[in-house]
């Protein structure tokens, strides 16, 4: 029969506490390891590193007469064995200077109480049932998801001096680095700084504009151009209805030929091309319209993406449905931008404006439109509106363009207005001047 019994190991918990008793200073190399109260299996131990702790907080000695007294003034040290038992930690180790080994042993075992919790409740919402799967399957990830570590990312802190030799290692153009995403757009490109990891951009227009052809534009050229592996994550679309639209723009084939089934044979010619240059190309699409931050995350760790685009944030599921819409959305969107700087990856999330500029004079909206929560453009690093200039004016002189407008980028020009072709009949906006990277592909 299986031992049923929780992951622990005694002996090193003793070690720790007894190595920080022998010496004060190892309760530094132990915090520093990840070491916190709630890491003991025995209670009696987290109560003696609580003591601890309030005595390292308070400035005072951390040894075995200070820590007796700060258990006695508590009320728990007859619970934890009284000084006998705080002889017995000290005399568990010969060193100090081994905490950080018994350290590492104390948080594995206490990361495998974790994964046991979690795998029970996991097997309970199994067996309850009940609901939408999709809640059932989100509520199942958020708890494998929700277990934090020993060492699950990469150090937070460097020394000033450590910084200083990155920057400038960053700098010599001698030092190979992977170069952010580009646009896709050369017009674009020239004013607005290449994505890089960790960064939170926001793309926002009225509804109808063609945020999804700009997103479905940038995926193509960050995937099939830059060879940069890209997950899209479309809750509007199929992914027939997301992967045709990438066939039109890359193929010169109008979306009404797809749809009408009427190809001419230089179409089949060109659609045979671009199929050829997606042969490889490391672009994941997930039409998924049940997403929430937790399965976001699963699925960027599924696929290690680059690039990472959710359109759109209003159809995200919330983590707490009681909440406010507002309450809601600000979640979502600091939980993108600390996804994107936890898993190393650019994201582009999607909104809409809303009708508060269709008043103004200019009728030129900024990202204070945006709806349902200003929490977004507070998150994001890049801010870009497209916009139609005409405002549907179809004997506008500027009919057949769009503007892509940079209203927000740390460490580059804002309000930028950037003229496009629209060419939303191929699916894909174009620069005016120069050729796109569909038109490369496509012919």
């Amino acid at each position: 029969m299986t031992d049923m019994t929780p992951p622990q190991d005694l002996g090193a918990e003793m070690a720790v506490l007894g190595a920080v008793l022998l010496d004060s200073r190892a309760l530094d190399d132990a915090i520093e390891a990840g070491v916190t109260g709630d890491a003991f299996y025995r209670p009696a131990h987290g109560t003696i590193w609580a003591a601890f702790q309030r005595l390292h907080e308070a400035g005072n000695p951390v040894d075995a007469v200070a820590v007796l007294a700060a258990l006695v003034e508590s009320g728990d040290a007859v619970r934890i064995g009284g000084a006998v038992y705080l002889h017995d930690l000290v005399t568990s180790v010969s060193t100090a200077a081994n905490v950080g080994y018994y350290a590492r042993i104390v948080l594995g075992k206490a990361l495998q109480r974790r994964l046991v919790e979690a795998g029970m409740r996991v097997a309970q919402i199994g067996y309850e049932g009940g609901g939408v799967p999709a809640d059932l399957l989100a509520s199942a990830q958020s708890e494998v998801l929700g277990i934090d570590g020993p060492d699950c990312g990469y150090d937070t802190w460097s020394q000033i001096a450590d910084v200083f030799d990155q920057v400038m290692d960053d700098a010599d153009p001698s030092t190979p680095r992977t170069p952010g995403i580009r646009w896709g757009w050369a017009d674009v490109d020239e004013w607005l700084n290449p994505l890089e990891p960790g960064q939170l951009a926001l793309v926002v227009a009225y509804s109808g504009v063609g945020k999804s052809i700009a997103v479905g534009n940038i995926a193509w050229s960050a995937a099939v151009s830059q060879g940069r592996p890209t997950l899209m994550h479309g809750m509007e679309m199929s992914r027939l209805e997301i992967g045709r639209r990438m066939a039109s723009a890359a193929a010169s084939v109008p979306l009404s030929s797809f749809k009408a089934r009427e190809l001419t044979e230089a179409e089949w010619g060109r659609l045979a091309r671009a199929r050829k240059a997606v042969d490889t190309a490391p672009l994941v699409i997930d039409d998924d319209e049940d997403v929430s931050l937790a399965s976001l995350r699963s699925s960027v760790r599924r696929h290690h993406p680059d690039l990472v685009i959710v359109d759109q944030v209003p159809i995200m599921r919330a983590a707490d449905p009681k909440a406010m819409r507002e309450q809601q959305v600000a979640a979502i969107a600091y939980g993108l931008k600390k996804l994107a700087k936890a898993e190393r990856c650019a994201v582009i999330a999607v909104a809409q404006l809303n009708s508060s500029a269709i008043g103004r004079a200019d009728k030129s909206p900024t990202l204070h439109d945006v709806r349902e929560s200003r929490a977004l453009q507070h998150a994001a690093d890049v801010g870009v509106i497209l916009h139609d200039p005409t405002n549907g004016e179809k004997e506008d002189p500027r009919a057949g363009e769009i503007d892509f407008v940079i209203k927000k980028q740390r460490d580059g020009v804002r309000d930028k207005f950037i003229p496009l072709a629209s060419q939303t009949h191929y699916a894909r906006f174009a620069d005016l001047a120069r050729r796109s990277d569909y038109e490369g592909a496509g012919r």
